[in-house]
């Protein structure tokens, strides 16, 4: 058996490869080269493609930086402290929850960015504390929700838990406390 070949399949691609080879022939022989002229503007089309494109990364670099500055901390430790307090007083208040602590946390040194970190504590109706928990994790916040951990409260039919969070904001590492400046005398060069 000679698995489907006739006398005729040698010819039938003899053809086809002559074929082939003509119309490869007459492509080169009526398409024209490009010329120095054609290459020059496509290089320019491509350099103002990339030119745009920079301006765009640009401008998104940009905006990216306003939405980074929001979400910053500013001020020194006490007043981010302070903001943090007052933040979970609100929404503890919102809630109708005990705020039972708010403890701050050892600052992480992140190169670009230092991580405050604070933990509090939230007693209340389980679906209270979840409340409060989502409306101190939203986007426009400075504050992120890094971890939860909830422990049931005894209460007679009251879905009643602690909640123990860990909520963290990031601050601009080259923010500082200004210190005044201590002017020295001419005569002993001290105060």
């Amino acid at each position: 058996m000679t698995g489907g070949l006739t006398p005729k399949t040698p010819n039938i691609v003899m053809g086809i490869s002559i074929a082939t080879m003509f119309l490869t022939v007459a492509y080169a022989a009526f398409v024209p080269a490009r010329s120095a002229k054609g290459i020059a503007r496509s290089r320019t089309i491509l350099l103002d493609n990339i030119e745009e494109d920079i301006k765009r990364l640009e401008s998104s670099k940009a905006a990216a930086g306003q939405i980074n500055k929001q979400r910053l901390l500013a001020g020194d430790a006490d007043s981010v402290t302070s903001e943090l307090m007052r933040i979970a007083l609100m929404t503890a208040k919102q809630y109708q929850l005990e705020l039972t602590s708010v403890r701050p946390q050892r600052t992480a040194k992140l190169g670009i960015v230092d991580e405050r970190a604070f933990a509090i504590q939230l007693t209340g109706a389980s679906q209270s504390v979840v409340g409060a928990i989502r409306s101190l994790d939203t986007p426009t916040s400075r504050f992120v929700v890094r971890s939860i951990q909830f422990t049931p409260q005894d209460s007679a039919g009251v879905s009643m838990v602690s909640a123990n969070i860990v909520v963290v904001g990031y601050q601009a590492p080259d923010v500082q406390i200004k210190q005044p400046k201590v002017k020295l005398t001419k005569e002993t060069g001290k105060k």
